[in-house]
């Protein structure tokens, strides 16, 4: 099919559980005239299989078989090879509501805008709950900072015209595993373009079911995480949002880092006593109070007391 209005991008990886659910509530949109790109990242069950067999029942769906890579390179490779006008990416365990790529699709030629940016449901330990994403201005500026504090980042919920990828040569950073997709965002909300909201949730992001495709808490690295904080502070520098990027995920990455448990006291405070110049008590109080007296040196103390009071398995931060 030549120059769909939409392209779907779903990256793969040990999804054969979900995978079906998530092609099925795409196969049932009331707007048709869509592609689906299937990004197999070299997955080891069946879920490359389950691909193949829905290519070859609707010639929408093309199939990419790559080796293991990670979401990134899923992700742009999907890109490379989407023909739509318009894209949007959709997690392999999630689904979706069977008017959005026609709700949006309209809202995005109402509004000539580039990105839409819509409502989304929450489903969490056994409940479902709506998350309203309504920028409070239309003043991209203001919007990029609210994306680092209100706002979700994920780019399963906007619609994006393709070629603002090739017009602002922007990709998916691979060197990253937490936050690749927000860094996207926050690269096109730079530039002068048009975003528009829709007030309604389409999108059902399922948190945690599936451990296998998704980062978890403790996997990753200080190191790793430092590495994306200095690159959103470059992409950033002299934009309000740099100052609110600082404050909100110096507290985020310092808050992992605690929760991974791997480090000393030692190396702890040597990772994460730089980030208190720019953490913000008020943010989240009963966080810095984990995390300040670990960043000078008590972090084994603060860890063992917390263990012991609340009994409980790390938190997904």
């Amino acid at each position: 099919m030549n120059n769909p209005k939409i392209s779907i991008i779903i990256p793969i990886y040990r999804a054969e559980k979900y995978i079906k659910r998530c092609i099925d509530s795409i196969l049932s949109q009331s707007l048709t005239d869509f592609e689906v790109l299937l990004i197999d990242d070299g997955s080891p069950d069946k879920s490359g299989e389950i691909c193949d067999e829905y290519a070859r029942i609707d010639n929408r769906i093309r199939v990419f078989h790559k080796r293991n890579e990670g979401v990134s390179s899923a992700r742009n490779l999907g890109i490379e090879n989407a023909t739509g006008d318009f894209t949007i990416h959709v997690d392999s365990d999630d689904w979706v509501e069977s008017d959005m790529l026609k709700e949006l699709y309209l809202k995005a030629m109402e509004s000539n805008a580039d990105i839409v940016f819509c409502d989304y449901f929450l489903h969490q330990f056994g409940q479902v709950n709506y998350r309203t994403q309504c920028p409070t201005s239309e003043d991209n500026q203001q919007i990029l900072c609210e994306l680092f504090s209100k706002l979700n980042g994920c780019c399963w919920n906007k619609l994006i015209k393709r070629e603002l990828y090739s017009e602002y040569k922007v990709i998916f950073p691979t060197e990253i595993s937490f936050c690749e997709d927000l860094y996207v965002i926050a690269s096109f909300l730079k530039n002068k373009i048009k975003v528009s909201y829709c007030n309604k949730a389409f999108y059902h992001y399922i948190k945690n079911e599936n451990p296998s495709s998704l980062s978890s808490v403790t996997n990753g690295s200080f190191e790793k995480d430092k590495l994306m904080f200095d690159m959103f502070v470059n992409l950033l520098k002299g934009l309000p949002a740099e100052k609110v990027f600082k404050r909100v995920f110096s507290m985020r990455i310092a808050l992992r880092n605690f929760w991974r448990n791997k480090d000393s006291s030692s190396q702890f405070a040597k990772h994460c006593f730089p980030l208190l110049r720019y953490i913000n008590p008020l943010d989240d109080l009963k966080g810095y109070m984990l995390v300040m007296p670990s960043s000078i040196g008590l972090y084994s103390i603060i860890r063992s007391m917390y263990n012991v009071k609340h009994s409980i398995k790390c938190p997904n931060q």
